[in-house]
């Protein structure tokens, strides 16, 4: 039966993505949403981390932030687990940020997104941005709009995901660019 499901994720997830059209190069923030929500299903992470509220942090000012507390209101992860979305400043302790699941780095806050690996290359956090190329900038995943087909891509950074003791779904790894 799961890989019924997994199936039917993929038809779907490969039907949308090519439809899906962003306008000026940028994912438009329901989107991005939806793909970080879905990073819950097909990103495992360690069972020490398995307790509690799952935590999406949102570092820098984004309508990503609103767009996932309307989301995820009435979401669960695994569904059990609520979801609690959190908003930081680009002064936020590094301390504060591990304790995010996913943490989605906004546009503005990308340039700092090389020291904040590093600051958090001991946690199990999965840092998620967009813009082609952020995945080898310290970014576990990426989203952009790839400007030759203009539809929306991922890109997987595989060697950050196990650093952060993190494991990707085949399913995800077959639709992601993995660098």
């Amino acid at each position: 039966m799961k890989q019924y499901y997994s199936l039917i994720y993929i038809v779907v997830f490969s039907l949308v993505l090519p439809v899906l059209q962003a306008s000026a190069q940028q994912v438009d923030s329901k989107l991005t949403c939806i793909f970080i929500y879905n990073f819950t299903k097909y990103i495992k992470w360690p069972p020490n981390t398995e307790s509690g509220d799952f935590v999406i942090g949102v570092l820098g000012d984004s309508p990503v932030e609103a767009e996932l507390q309307k989301l995820t209101s009435k979401l669960k992860v695994n569904g059990v687990r609520n979801i609690a979305v959190k908003k930081f400043s680009s002064d936020a302790n590094a301390s504060t940020l591990q304790t995010c699941h996913i943490l989605y780095i906004s546009k503005k806050e990308s340039k700092t997104l090389k020291e904040l690996s590093n600051t958090l290359s001991s946690s199990s956090t999965l840092l998620v941005s967009e813009g082609m190329g952020m995945a080898n900038k310290g970014s576990t995943i990426s989203i952009y709009i790839d400007e030759e087909t203009d539809q929306i891509k991922l890109e997987l950074n595989k060697k950050m995901l196990e650093s952060h003791k993190l494991k990707a779904s085949s399913e995800l790894l077959a639709l992601a660019v993995v660098i």
